[in-house]
């Protein structure tokens, strides 16, 4: 299956971190965007990409190399001339034309079943399919009102407060016949959301809608960014962190935590029951959990007292607590679950 990802755009709202840089190529999790981009669809089983190449596109070549890293094969198209949206896929009509193929933004952050939006569209046999997103502020995308067929009956790009007529918000992943090229002017600046589909809609061409559920975003604002973030931060199982390390009231709700030598300043750190057993399971001495905690001998005292019997360690940190280590006591209270 095919897929054309569109990476003309300068990301004037990201500015200044777009000054050296395209908008794929922010890093998210330390990896360019669309390095998620292209392995989730991969992973979807688009293997033929074609990416359009605009404002630094050196960079994202340099990026996504010739794809087989990422299990595909990669068809660079530049433009020489800003052509918008559909403009930008008509340049590259060559590399598309024959099979239905997917539309993207370079700068889309998703793990929508873009594998099922495909086969909705084939069954309906529309000119385009767009995926649509239910949200609470539709106004900065463009928007659609649909029948019960999915159909869409009304489209509008970025509506003034006093247009909205729903909340069914574009993603700008669209589902193409190769047909709409015919419809597209050669060499020309112009727009699917603008140009495109209100045309194919006034000469009567169908335009289905499939309701996508999932994340989504473009990184498009600050915002999104950080939100596009958060949701890869969630993906990681664990991390490895290199270096001294400080927290303040932090909390470990999931996975056992193991905390070395260089962490030397903890501060009301939590753990949740599964750690807890997992300490237990280790039967850590008295001299380990100081290891693992990064507590000083002279802390922690002397003697092999295990988990079993750690009554005799609380006394011991207890009373060396009120004068010196409070954290100490702080870690061992919530280990102990009181």
């Amino acid at each position: 299956m095919k897929v054309c990802i569109m990476c003309g755009g300068e990301g004037t709202r990201l500015r200044p971190l777009t000054f050296e840089r395209p908008k794929p190529c922010i890093p998210i999790v330390n990896r360019p965007s669309i390095q998620h981009l292209v392995s989730h669809l991969s992973n979807m089983g688009f293997r033929e990409v074609v990416l359009t190449l605009g404002y630094m596109g050196s960079a994202i070549e340099e990026a996504l190399g010739d794809g087989s890293l990422f299990g595909v094969e990669i068809t660079y198209v530049h433009e020489k001339t800003k052509l918008g949206t559909a403009g930008s896929v008509k340049n590259a009509q060559k590399y598309l034309d024959g099979h239905d193929f997917l539309v993207v933004g370079g700068d889309h952050v998703t793990d929508l079943n873009v594998l099922e939006f495909y086969r909705a569209h084939q069954k309906e046999k529309a000119a385009t399919t767009i995926g649509l997103l239910s949200i609470d502020d539709p106004g900065e995308y463009g928007i659609a009102e649909i029948d019960v067929s999915y159909e869409i009956k009304r489209f509008k790009e970025k509506p003034a407060p006093g247009e909205i007529f729903s909340n069914l918000a574009s993603t700008g992943m669209y589902i193409c016949n190769p047909e709409i090229f015919d419809h597209i002017p050669p060499a020309t600046k112009y727009d699917f959301a603008r140009d495109l589909f209100p045309d194919l809609m006034e000469k009567g061409f169908k335009i289905k809608g499939w309701l996508a559920r999932g994340n989504w975003t473009d990184v498009g604002s600050p915002h999104s960014l950080r939100q596009a973030e958060r949701w890869k931060l969630q993906d990681i199982t664990f991390t490895d962190i290199i270096g001294n390390l400080s927290m303040h009231g932090a909390q470990n709700a999931h996975k056992p935590i193991v905390l070395e030598q260089g962490v030397t300043d903890i501060k009301t750190f939590s753990f949740a029951p599964k750690d807890m057993e997992w300490l237990e399971q280790r039967k850590l001495s008295r001299d380990e959990v100081g290891a693992v905690f990064g507590v000083p001998d002279e802390i922690m005292g002397y003697g092999k007292d295990t988990f079993e019997n750690f009554d005799a360690a609380d006394r011991v940190l207890w009373t060396l607590w009120a004068a010196t280590w409070t954290t100490v006591y702080a870690v061992y209270f919530s280990l102990m679950g009181w």
